[in-house]
């Protein structure tokens, strides 16, 4: 009966008992959310400009360029596989066709990098999408057990306890779910940042090799004699 009713039985929940609840949804929020950070992690590293395009190797390799010696510039990018070296190899592979030709070749080279760069940052936004969703799901799950205890045998009083008790703890799956979200979001947007600032260097870069290329084969069409490889 209601006489029965226990008043230390509202004492609010322990933070045992809210993460208790619903823990197989907050196990997957938190596992899904970390294989959102090393995502996003692994991300910026390889869109570090030393990594994407390592000044040393794009020096060396206009050197190269400038002095006709295609086949050294070749080799060196092969060595140091890059973002840099994967969108040039194409056009000096074939540097004896058109440059109508090679540009071509380096265009569908860059546009690969950029889809592959976006995908995996993609992956980081739906990773998050999908935490929101859990958050979701294991409130609804909790406000059905919320609901259900109202038709219990128990007295009026240990009813009420067991539905206000059930939505607070429902609530900490969307709770959850916004404070991994919300964050996961902001790094994607960051990713992209940077996803578009190194493009944009390595079109940069690549524009500058390929109008040396340009300018030394317009030399080479005029008679000039291109100079002896290195040795």
């Amino acid at each position: 009966m209601d006489n029965d009713f226990d008043p230390e039985a509202l004492t609010a929940p322990s933070l045992l008992a809210w993460l208790e609840v619903g823990w197989p949804i907050h196990a997957a929020i938190a596992l899904l959310s970390l294989t959102a950070l090393f995502l996003f992690f692994r991300l910026i590293i390889i869109t570090r400009q030393r990594h994407a395009a390592p000044p040393a190797l794009v020096q060396g390799t206009q050197d190269d360029l400038a002095s006709a010696f295609y086949e050294a510039a070749q080799t060196r990018l092969e060595k140091h596989p890059c973002y840099y070296a994967a969108i040039l190899l194409p056009g000096l592979r074939i540097h004896h066709q058109s440059m109508e030709r090679i540009r071509q070749a380096m265009e569908a080279a860059g546009r690969k990098v950029a889809t592959s760069l976006r995908q995996r940052n993609g992956y980081v936004a739906s990773l998050a999408a999908i935490v929101f969703l859990l958050g979701l799901l294991g409130t609804a799950l909790g406000l059905r057990d919320a609901f259900l205890a109202m038709h219990g045998g128990a007295p009026h009083g240990f009813r009420s306890l067991a539905l206000s008790t059930s939505v607070a703890l429902a609530m900490t799956s969307t709770l959850m779910g916004l404070m991994t979200g919300i964050p996961l979001l902001c790094l994607h947007y960051f990713a992209q940042y940077r996803i578009d600032r190194i493009t944009g260097k390595l079109e940069e870069t690549i524009g500058d090799a390929a109008q040396i290329l340009e300018a030394m084969r317009g030399n080479a069409g005029a008679g000039a004699a291109p100079p002896p490889p290195p040795a």
